[in-house]
């Protein structure tokens, strides 16, 4: 009787020298700006008037702060 080998593929990337740890372990929630620069999480509205209409990714590392990315770079911090 032949055994296959049950192979899963993950999402596991490697952490870069230039990134934060916090960073690196945090949720990452992909938000659309609106046309004045704000979005809201978790009913908190946050304002960035230079994104105004672009995609970012809202990173938490809980209890602690609210990170937005740009193409994977940080573009602003706040607390939570």
């Amino acid at each position: 009787m032949e055994r296959r080998t049950l192979v899963r593929k993950g999402y596991i990337k490697p952490i870069l020298d230039d990134r934060c740890l916090d960073l690196t372990l945090s949720l990452h929630f992909l938000r659309s700006m609106k046309k004045d620069g704000s979005f809201s999480f978790q009913r908190h509205p946050y304002g960035l008037k230079h994104l105004a209409e672009e995609k970012v990714a809202v990173a938490v590392v809980l209890g602690q702060e609210l990170y937005v990315l740009k193409n994977d770079q940080k573009v602003a911090e706040f607390p939570l």
